[in-house]
C-alpha cells in the first residue's frame, strides 16, 4: 500500500527560529541536576514458557527485570503535583516522581534510576535466614528491600506483653559483599524467637521509570545559512519508587546477582 505525502503550506518568509536551545538546557541540567545512576532494564528470560519468572534465578531475583549497563549521570527530578483534597485519591500514586534526563540518556520502561546522593527511610519486617555462607560469625540474616547504607534500630518481638528487645550495634553488620543483608548475631535474640526482625534503614533512594509521556518530542535548529536540522528532545518520564513496583527481591542465599551489563 502507498503513502501519500499531505501537501505542505506556504511558508514563504515566515521567520526561522530555533524553538528549544538544547545546549543551553544541558548545560543548565548538569549544574542543577541531581547525581544519579542510570541502569537499563531488560526481561529476564528466564520465564521460559511459564508466566512466571524463577525465583530462583540469580539475574532478577525472581522480579522478572534484569538492570545493566549502569551509567552515572544527572537529571532534573520534581514531584508530581496533585491535589487530593476532596477528590479522589488512588494508591497507584504513592512513590511518583518526574525526572528529566539529558538527550543522550535514553531510557525505556523499567529503567533503575538511582539518586547518587539523595537517600531515603525504609522500616520493614525481614524474615531472618540462617547460613554459614553469608555470616558464618553472626548465624542468621536478613535480606532488605533496598541496598542499606545506615541501619537505624532492628527489634525483636519478646511477647505481647513484654516491651520490643532492641539490638545493640554490636549485635549487627551490613554484610561487606551484599549491602542488601544484614548479619544479626543470635546472642541476644529471645528463646522463643519467631523469626522476623524489624529494621529501620536509610538507603539511596531508587526508582523505576513507569510511563514515558515525552519520549517522541522534536525541536528544530538553524544554522547561520538557514539550513534546519531535527533534534530530539530531552525525556522525560514518570518514575515510581522500586518498592512498589518490584516488591521484594527473593535472593534469599545472600550471594550477589550475575552482572550481565556489556558497556
Amino acid at each position: 500500500m502507498s503513502t501519500r505525502t499531505q501537501t505542505p503550506p506556504s511558508v514563504l518568509n515566515y521567520p526561522k527560529v530555533d524553538i528549544f536551545n538544547r545546549g543551553d538546557f544541558d548545560a543548565s541540567l548538569w549544574e542543577n541536576g541531581y547525581d544519579i545512576i542510570l541502569e537499563e532494564a531488560v526481561v529476564c528470560p528466564c520465564k521460559g514458557l511459564s508466566s512466571d519468572s524463577r525465583s530462583t534465578c540469580e539475574n532478577c531475583l525472581g522480579t522478572g527485570w534484569v538492570f545493566i549497563n549502569p551509567i552515572k549521570t544527572r537529571a532534573f527530578i520534581t514531584s508530581i503535583n496533585r491535589t487530593t483534597k476532596f477528590k479522589d485519591w488512588s494508591p497507584e500514586f504513592i512513590g511518583t516522581m518526574a525526572v528529566t534526563l539529558l538527550n543522550a540518556n535514553r531510557i525505556g520502561f523499567m529503567d533503575k534510576i538511582t539518586l547518587g546522593k539523595n537517600y531515603g527511610l525504609m522500616s520493614e519486617v525481614l524474615t531472618a535466614r540462617t547460613s554459614t555462607v553469608t555470616s558464618p560469625t553472626y548465624g542468621k540474616f536478613v535480606f532488605g528491600t533496598y541496598r542499606m547504607t545506615e541501619v537505624r534500630s532492628v527489634f525483636v518481638f519478646n511477647g505481647d506483653t513484654n516491651s520490643l528487645i532492641k539490638l545493640a550495634a554490636a549485635d549487627y553488620h551490613i554484610n561487606d559483599d551484599n549491602s542488601y543483608v544484614l548479619d544479626i548475631k543470635t546472642t541476644n535474640l529471645p528463646v522463643d524467637f519467631n523469626g522476623k526482625i524489624s529494621v529501620s534503614y536509610r538507603h539511596n533512594v531508587t526508582y523505576n521509570v513507569i510511563d514515558l509521556p515525552h519520549d517522541f518530542r522534536l525541536t528544530k535548529e538553524y544554522s547561520v545559512n538557514g539550513k534546519r536540522k531535527d533534534y530530539e528532545m530531552p525525556v522525560q518520564a514518570i518514575a515510581r519508587k522500586s518498592q512498589y513496583e518490584l516488591g521484594k527481591a527473593s535472593n534469599y542465599a545472600g550471594n550477589n546477582i550475575s552482572d550481565n551489563s556489556y558497556l
